[in-house]
C-alpha cells in the first residue's frame, strides 16, 4: 500500500451557512405566502371588503353606507326605519352622499340627473335611491324620483303608491309636460315628487330608445333641482340607453355581495359612455373595512350622542 496524493487541509473551515439558509427560506416562505395569497384573491367571486371593491375599478368613492340597524318597533318601511327616528348612521352617511352629488357638475343652469345603478340585484340600489331622494329634498332642494326600472320597478313599494299610471303610459302617448305633472305624486311626508314606472312593458329597451326620455329629462331638469332615476342593473340594455342622457352615474356595490366578474362586466358596459361616474358602497359592516376599523358606525355619528334632546324626533 502507498499513498498515491497526501491529503490537504482546507484554507477555510467548512461548516454549515445558517445565515444564508435562513434568509433563503425567508424568502421562499414570503415568496409562497404572497402566490398563495394572490392566487386565493383571484380564485375568490365575491368581493368582501372595501379596499377589494375600491381596488377594483378605480372610480371615486361618493359615498359609503352602513349596513342597515334593525328598524325601531312598530315601523314597517325602510325610509322610516333611516328617517323617522333619531339621528342614526345611514342617515348621516346618506347626507354625505347627497353632499357630494350636490357638488358634481352640471351644464347650464338646470337641475342634475342622477341615474343609480349596481351590476347585480340586491345590492340595494332602490334603497339608496329613495333614501338619496329623501336627503336632498330635506336640504330645500326640489327632487323628482323616476322609476325606470321597467323590468322589476319596487319603487312604488317603498313609497306606498300605484305602480301604474307612470312612465310607460307617457312614453307610450306623445309627450305632454302637463300630463306628466298629473301622473308625477309627491309624497307629504318627505316631499319627494314620484314618478312610478306604469304598467308592465314587453320590450323596455324599445320604450327608453325613442326621442320621448332625453325630452322629458330635459324638461325635468328645467322643473326640478335633481332627477334622480332608478335603472336596473348595468348589465340590463335599458341603462346604458338611459345613460347616454344623464349627468352622473353612481353604481351601488354591497361588500360580500357582489362578485368580481359582474363588477368587472358593469364597469365595461358603464365605461363606453362619456358620462361622469362614480361609486357608493352600500350594506358596510365593520369588517368590510379591513384592520384597524372596529366600528362604521363612528364615522357618521360623531357629535350626534352629545346633542340630546336637541335632536329629539328628528334624523
Amino acid at each position: 500500500k502507498r499513498v498515491v496524493d497526501a491529503a490537504n487541509f482546507p484554507h477555510l473551515q467548512a461548516a454549515p451557512r445558517r445565515g444564508r439558509l435562513l434568509a433563503m427560506g425567508v424568502v421562499a416562505g414570503l415568496v409562497l405566502a404572497f402566490a398563495a395569497v394572490y392566487l386565493a384573491r383571484a380564485m375568490q367571486r365575491k368581493l368582501g371588503g372595501v379596499a377589494a371593491i375600491t381596488g377594483a375599478i378605480g372610480w371615486p368613492v361618493y359615498g359609503t353606507i352602513p349596513a342597515l340597524s334593525p328598524a325601531p318597533t312598530g315601523e314597517s318601511t325602510v325610509l322610516g326605519s333611516i328617517w323617522r327616528r333619531g339621528p342614526n348612521a345611514a342617515a348621516e352617511a346618506t347626507r354625505a352622499l347627497a353632499v357630494c352629488v350636490s357638488q358634481a357638475p352640471v351644464p347650464g343652469r338646470r337641475g342634475r340627473i342622477v341615474q343609480i345603478t349596481s351590476s347585480r340585484s340586491g345590492e340595494g340600489k332602490s334603497t339608496v335611491s329613495a333614501s338619496l331622494a329623501v336627503a336632498l329634498a330635506r336640504t330645500g332642494a326640489r327632487v323628482l324620483l323616476v322609476d325606470l326600472d321597467l323590468r322589476k320597478s319596487v319603487q312604488h313599494r317603498t313609497w306606498g303608491i300605484p305602480r301604474a299610471p307612470g312612465f310607460v303610459e307617457l312614453v307610450t302617448r306623445q309627450y305632454d309636460p302637463d300630463a306628466a305633472r298629473a301622473l308625477i305624486r309627491r309624497d307629504p311626508t318627505h316631499g319627494v315628487a314620484l314618478l312610478p314606472a306604469g304598467t308592465r312593458a314587453v320590450d323596455t329597451t324599445a320604450l327608453l330608445m325613442t326621442d320621448a326620455l332625453p325630452a322629458m329629462l330635459a324638461g325635468w331638469a328645467g322643473e326640478y333641482d335633481y332627477v334622480l332615476i332608478d335603472s336596473p342593473p348595468a348589465f340590463v340594455p335599458d341603462t346604458s340607453v338611459v345613460a347616454r342622457s344623464v349627468d352622473l352615474v353612481l353604481l351601488i356595490a354591497r361588500p360580500g355581495v357582489v362578485e368580481r366578474g359582474e363588477l368587472n362586466h358593469a364597469t365595461g358596459l358603464l365605461a363606453r359612455l362619456a358620462v361622469r361616474k362614480g361609486l357608493v358602497l352600500n350594506g358596510v359592516e365593520p369588517q368590510h373595512l379591513g384592520f384597524g376599523h372596529d366600528h362604521v358606525e363612528d364615522y357618521y355619528t360623531y357629535g350626534l350622542e352629545d346633542r340630546g334632546e336637541d335632536v329629539a324626533g328628528g334624523a
